[in-house]
């Protein structure tokens, strides 16, 4: 997309009549010659906009509407609930058959406790800007610019390391045969399956053959997946 516009949901929108919306946001800030709308979509004040009052609001404004019919993936309807579901239950596979694409994390590289690198996996930690799926580890594509390079994340509360489970949660992502410094940089996390629950070991030799475990089983995820141009992983 060349530009996106953001919307605050705030107290004056949350009152917009559809009508109003789409004259003075639509038409009068934007000056849109077509919109795109789901089936079944519904806007403005008490639901009451909708396609049907689109299409007569760009007859006379000079707008042209196209609604979309509903998409269905595995014989359901994909829906924003959906998809929120699938990923709160760690299942970023149906996630990725919904959205058409594999779910991705983003975020800026921070420092982290360098635990990783003492166990001979380290690691590129991030806070996730989107919403984070079920804690666990994730076979997974790790793309910074031009770097891309298959890995796998971990998403959780650092149980072994930090003794128990009221720690925050952590996003610490491991590129295979990459051993650079990404700190300040953004990375995009795209992930592919769900490898295990977060789990907290008795012993760091327990929890390293674990990642062991770990990185074989992402190797092979990551390795059905086609290469693109620049892949070099």
């Amino acid at each position: 997309m060349d530009l996106l516009w953001f919307l605050d949901f705030d107290r004056r929108l949350s009152r917009l009549s559809a009508e109003d919306f789409v004259r003075g946001e639509l038409v009068r800030k934007l000056s849109v010659s077509g919109v795109c709308v789901g089936e079944g979509f519904r806007f403005g004040r008490g639901r009451k906009g909708s396609a049907a009052l689109l299409r007569r609001l760009g007859a006379e404004t000079g707008f042209r509407v196209r609604e979309t019919p509903t998409v269905r993936a595995a014989g359901r309807r994909v829906s924003s609930t959906r998809i929120r579901r699938l990923l709160a239950r760690g299942d970023v596979r149906s996630a990725a058959a919904c959205l058409g694409r594999d779910y991705v994390l983003t975020g800026r590289v921070v420092g982290g406790h360098r635990e990783g690198r003492a166990l001979g996996y380290p690691t590129a930690n991030f806070i996730p800007e989107q919403m984070t799926p079920r804690p666990g580890v994730y076979a997974a594509r790790v793309e910074a610019g031009r770097l891309r390079r298959r890995g796998m994340l971990y998403l959780g509360r650092r149980p072994t390391l930090a003794g128990d489970w009221s720690g925050p949660l952590v996003a610490e992502a491991h590129l295979f045969g990459f051993a650079g410094n990404l700190y300040g940089r953004r990375i995009k996390v795209f992930l592919i399956k769900r490898l295990r629950n977060d789990i907290k070991f008795k012993t760091l030799a327990t929890l390293l053959r674990q990642i062991r475990r770990d990185a074989k089983r992402a190797r092979s995820a990551a390795g059905r997946l086609t290469r693109r141009k620049g892949d070099n992983a």
